[in-house]
């Protein structure tokens, strides 16, 4: 039909909700696949309706790698792997060229953070660390020590003496599990976790490089 459409009606193959008079609903699907998708318009001078489809992807998740900064500016990091979503994917750095691709090369020692996002829109963001000199000869900083993942009842986390850490945790779909602050020593967590994929993000508080920080991947299985 001609002219702006007036009402519009979805409706989703597997979908919650499975039909929809909104312009730009919000659904949800099962889990990864192919679903058929309806559009009808209307208006004062008639109706017009299309099919398609949306293909939906597994929960976004990457491994990244980094080799060390040797000379102060040969660091390099990238996405060595991205599972689940939908290609084709697109990169985002936070170095200081602001990198599209999915390696980095030139870099001085720090934190890296990626942002990834695939043909749905979908994306996923996480760290990683180029050692090696940070700033003009000083040391390392510090970090924390993870416990082993995967893990079944509770991990843990040692933070170096001196510093303490703001932290939150998110699950594979980006919604906070839990949040705190630790201070320097030992702690547990993941007692009452669902099983799944989990990112710690973690800032310092204090000492040296107080905000900073970055973000440790997880997993958490079945007994």
């Amino acid at each position: 039909s001609d002219g702006f459409p007036g009402t519009w009606w979805w409706t989703f193959e597997d979908g919650t909700p499975a039909a929809s008079d909104q312009r730009n609903p919000v659904v949800s699907f099962p889990g990864p696949g192919t679903y058929a998708v309806t559009l009808t318009v209307y208006n004062g001078v008639g109706t017009n309706t299309v099919s398609s489809s949306i293909t939906v992807g597994s929960p976004l998740d990457l491994n990244l790698v980094s080799s060390a900064s040797t000379t102060g500016s040969d660091g390099s990091v990238g996405v060595d792997a991205v599972t689940g979503g939908v290609s084709p994917f697109t990169y985002l750095w936070d170095d200081p060229g602001s990198s599209t691709s999915s390696t980095v090369d030139g870099l001085s020692a720090g934190l890296y953070t990626v942002t990834v996002t695939d043909a749905n829109g979908c994306s996923i963001s996480d760290t990683v660390r180029v050692s090696g000199i940070v700033g003009l000869g000083g040391p390392e900083l510090p970090q924390p020590q993870w416990g082993l993942s995967p893990f079944t009842e509770q991990s843990s986390v040692v933070v170096p003496a001196g510093i303490s850490l703001d932290w939150e945790a998110l699950d594979a779909l980006g919604r906070r599990v839990a949040a705190g602050r630790w201070n320097a020593g030992s702690h547990t967590f993941g007692e009452t976790w669902t099983p799944g994929l989990y990112h710690m993000h973690w800032t310092r508080t204090s000492g040296a490089a107080a905000g900073t920080g970055g973000v440790h991947k997880l997993i958490k299985q079945e007994h």
